[in-house]
């Protein structure tokens, strides 16, 4: 395990592992960019305002608190959205929401289609748009631009992942409800639950990113590795002090990226390290 050197002053947001470099946004305006092989810090990107979303298209795209996105650092434009936690790629047009209650698709234009609730993130696998509202989330095909299907949950909703058959939730209460999409089959992981003194304690699971397996982070400070096949198993593969807020995959390396568990009222956001680790 290596601990990274030079690290964001306030709470981390968002990470991206794009040719070889990693690079982490932060709500202290900047965005840290390293190489994974040295391990250090090459450049920094400063913006005017927290940075909350980053999106690649050979260059980096990234959305902020004052409601703009800015493209390679160069074009930015205000989209008037508070809480732009939604930033996706598809084909030739970008696709924007938040706390706003609309969603704009973005191509030489503006198109807005408003949603009249608030989105608190997205994941977008081929056609198809996975999009948080908080105690569901509703799939979008992208080809006629319409809702699908609908998924409930019974706990506020911190982190979605979507691949060709299956929704990955993960909730403030510390479970992974996973639903296939195209059969009436789920069922529910308790990844980041504790039972101490015989005391039920939950964890928000804050980040979801899967490949061949599923690597949970929480707010106990745990990564798990969840393995489905042969039979569903459970791994704790890094268990820190601090909440774990984000986490990247690059090859058999994983990017721990910690800071201070906010749902315990306000605190310290100064300390944000960032590990990288061996799987």
């Amino acid at each position: 395990m290596y601990k990274l050197e030079i690290l964001p002053s306030d709470t981390i947001t968002d990470i991206k592992i794009y040719n070889n470099l990693i690079y982490i946004s932060s709500f202290d305006s900047n965005i840290y960019i390293y190489d994974i092989w040295s391990k250090k810090l090459i450049n920094k990107i400063q913006n005017d305002s927290s940075i909350l979303k980053m999106l690649f298209n050979k260059y980096i795209i990234y959305s902020d608190a004052q409601g703009f996105i800015t493209f390679n650092g160069l074009k930015k434009i205000n989209v008037n959205i508070e809480g732009l936690y939604v930033l996706e790629q598809y084909k030739n047009m970008f696709i924007i929401g938040g706390f706003s209650k609309v969603i704009l698709l973005y191509d030489n234009g503006i198109f807005e289609v408003l949603i009249n609730q608030k989105v608190y993130g997205s994941c977008l696998f081929e056609d198809t748009l996975a999009l948080n509202f908080g105690k569901k989330v509703g799939l979008v095909d992208l080809r006629c631009q319409k809702f699908i299907k609908w998924f409930k949950n019974k706990y506020f909703i911190r982190s979605i992942f979507l691949n060709k058959n299956k929704l990955y939730i993960g909730d403030i209460n510390g479970r992974i409800h996973i639903y296939y999409i195209n059969i009436v089959q789920d069922y529910i992981i308790n990844a980041h639950i504790a039972i101490k003194n015989d005391i039920k304690k939950v964890y928000p699971v804050n980040n979801i990113i899967c490949d061949i397996d599923i690597y949970s982070c929480g707010s106990d400070g745990i990564v798990n590795r969840l393995k489905e096949e042969p039979k569903l198993s459970n791994k704790i593969i890094f268990n820190g002090e601090q909440s774990v807020l984000k986490i990247g995959k690059f090859e058999n390396f994983l990017v721990v990226c910690c800071g201070y568990n906010y749902e315990f009222g306000k605190g310290d956001t100064s300390f944000n390290p960032i590990y990288i680790i061996t799987i």
